[in-house]
């Protein structure tokens, strides 16, 4: 090495001409500088001087920055992580993002492994994981009274337990269970959950006489005692508010914070409609929440007799990536956050069932309607290890019944 040689990036760069005995492909050896200062002309810089977001790529799902970093300051985005030319060298935020290339890549491979696929959904690009932690789930623990709560035991009759239900398939049911929806960018799957329960209870007890699609927004912005908005929320809290409040239709009061992130205040005052396209009588109420047993048996007895439960369970960053399968928590996402590694989630149950995976055994698994939207998972569904409280699905559920005095035909009257 000489006065002209300057180690760099693991070798050597060279300030004279030396580098140019073959530029096509030896121009890397140059120093950074040499073109600009050394010849007075500029280079194609393979980083930008301004931010750029990569897009989500069709064939290649992980970019890699490549090539030299002769700008300092430059960056772009990878996925969800900030590069930035710093010392000549890229270097990169190693966040966990709620889609990873490496994770989908290591369950894809080994799928028996793991029960589940994986995919890289592009409504989560570019995401990070902790904040697809904070904003698509969205659920507090229960309150102590609530967690305290004497769970029902139902005794049921096992024998009448069918190896697999799914109550968008119940005969007398058809047609009347919820789509599954989408709580956005917004930490408010108590308010989905607890209403796709309440919309599926009372479309059953009136057997499809009314259009049942519950107003998420109503919830959000007006039940404020002890929730948080978009910040997440109590279910048992959420029951309360349906008991004592009641809850308008969709149509009247439509759900806006999903885009935005923000919870706009309450419209709803009492008995005072006045600003929504509703009158009094269009609000439902519902009896007290009540707890289940949190045996595979007392749940599905509830199920198949009354309708979908609501559940906790606790997310794990791989779940972002869940593509079909039953799935179970992966491990693979753990050592990759920084802080806390898992949110509070609440779900909606419909149904159950048993799968074979090549290798093994019939695997029982929930049936389980998310808030993600249809695109992701299996049409906005997922299936999840049954018996074993995976992910502490069965912990606790709970549920209500719609009030007998909302549902006469034609709902006439305030109540």
């Amino acid at each position: 090495m000489d006065s002209c040689e300057v180690p760099i990036r693991g070798g050597y760069c060279y300030c004279d001409e030396f580098c140019l005995n073959d530029e096509e492909h030896s121009e890397d050896d140059c120093c950074p500088d040499f073109f600009e200062v050394c010849l007075g002309r500029k280079r194609n810089h393979s980083l930008p001087a301004e931010v750029t977001t990569v897009p989500y790529p069709n064939d290649a799902p992980e970019v890699k920055p490549q090539g030299d970093c002769n700008i300092a300051g430059a960056s772009l985005m990878v996925n969800c992580n900030e590069c930035h030319c710093d010392d000549w060298e890229i270097k990169c935020q190693e966040d966990l993002c709620m889609t990873d290339e490496l994770i989908v890549s290591t369950i894809n491979k080994t799928p028996r492994k793991y029960g589940w696929t994986a995919a890289m959904h592009p409504g989560f690009w570019g995401r990070k994981a902790k904040d697809g932690l904070r904003l698509r789930t969205g659920t507090f623990s229960p309150q102590d009274k609530s967690h305290e709560m004497h769970p029902i035991r139902l005794d049921p009759d096992v024998s009448q337990i069918p190896e697999s239900f799914d109550a968008r398939e119940k005969v007398e049911w058809a047609g009347l269970i919820a789509d599954v929806c989408n709580q956005g960018w917004c930490g408010s799957s108590w308010v989905f959950s607890t209403l796709g329960v309440a919309q599926d209870r009372l479309s059953i007890l009136v057997k499809g006489l009314e259009g049942m699609e519950l107003s998420a927004q109503n919830l959000l912005s007006c039940a404020e005692l002890g929730q948080k908005g978009c910040e997440g929320g109590h279910i048992d809290r959420a029951w309360n508010y349906l008991r004592a409040d009641g809850i308008v239709r969709e149509e009247c009061y439509k759900y806006e914070s999903g885009n935005s992130g923000k919870v706009p205040k309450c419209l709803i005052r009492r008995n005072d409609l006045s600003q929504l396209t509703c009158q009094a009588k269009d609000r439902y109420r519902f009896e007290p929440a009540y707890r289940i047993a949190s045996t595979e048996e007392d749940i599905q007895w509830e199920i198949m007799h009354n309708g979908p439960v609501q559940a906790l369970m606790t997310v794990h960053s791989d779940l972002f990536m869940y593509n079909s399968g039953i799935y179970s928590y992966s491990g693979l996402t753990g050592d990759r956050m920084k802080g806390g590694d898992t949110a509070t989630h609440s779900v909606r149950i419909i149904g159950w069932g048993s799968s074979r995976v090549r290798g093994s055994n019939h695997i029982k698994y929930w049936l389980v309607a998310n808030s993600w939207g249809s695109q992701w998972g299996e049409g906005g569904y997922f299936r999840i290890k049954r018996g074993t409280n995976e992910c502490g699905i069965e912990s606790f559920i709970i549920t209500s019944r719609a009030k007998l005095a909302n549902l006469m035909y034609g709902l006439q009257g305030d109540y």
